[in-house]
């Protein structure tokens, strides 16, 4: 099992009470996992001449040559995540990003009209697409007029592009410290 401690396997448990009027039966299931250490790959389709790759997943997971299309959103806790079987797609068949992932060239792809892909998108808190965007990038220090395709990513920090404010700011919790003096009356 990947997880590291009992409590990490019971938070990706799921539980069930049944009763009846002499018994009460709780039921804890913890999911059986393969040992098996996948590498996570986001994949976005990039604006060139105002067409893009067809992408069916853009999440997907890979493991030497295995890769695997992820058709909803896995359980995640911590660094660890549990995807059902049901929820991932053998890419066996597919021949354009399995072949771009390989590194073989000239893989066949369909390609369609770009126009409702945005040029700012947020991956993630911090972490940003500009997909062949021309204007500002502003980090309260600088200004940058920037054209093409780029990931910004920044911590702890406000950026404007194109006078849309984004923030990213981490924040440390700390529990309450150890009394380690008592005073007495």
């Amino acid at each position: 099992m990947p997880f590291s401690s009992t409590e990490e396997a019971l938070s990706f448990a799921e539980t069930s009470v049944l009763y009846n009027s002499t018994m009460l039966a709780y039921i804890v299931k913890i999911p059986i996992t393969e040992k098996e250490t996948y590498e996570n790959i986001l994949i976005k389709p990039v604006k060139r001449n105002n067409t893009i790759i067809n992408i069916v997943f853009n999440n997907i997971i890979k493991k030497e040559n295995k890769i695997l299309g992820i058709n909803s959103e896995c359980k995640t806790i911590n660094s660890i995540s549990i995807c059902n079987k049901y929820q991932i797609v053998s890419l066996v068949n597919e021949t354009c990003i399995t072949k771009r992932l390989n590194s073989k060239q000239n893989p066949t792809c369909q390609y369609s009209n770009a126009n409702h892909v945005k040029p700012i998108e947020i991956l993630q808190p911090g972490l940003i697409l500009l997909n062949n965007f021309n204007g500002t990038v502003n980090n309260s220090l600088e200004e940058m007029s920037v054209a093409g395709t780029f990931v910004v990513k920044f911590s702890n920090l406000t950026i404007k592009i194109n006078n849309d404010s984004f923030y990213n700011g981490e924040t440390l919790l700390t529990g309450a410290l150890p009394v380690r003096t008592q005073f007495a009356p």
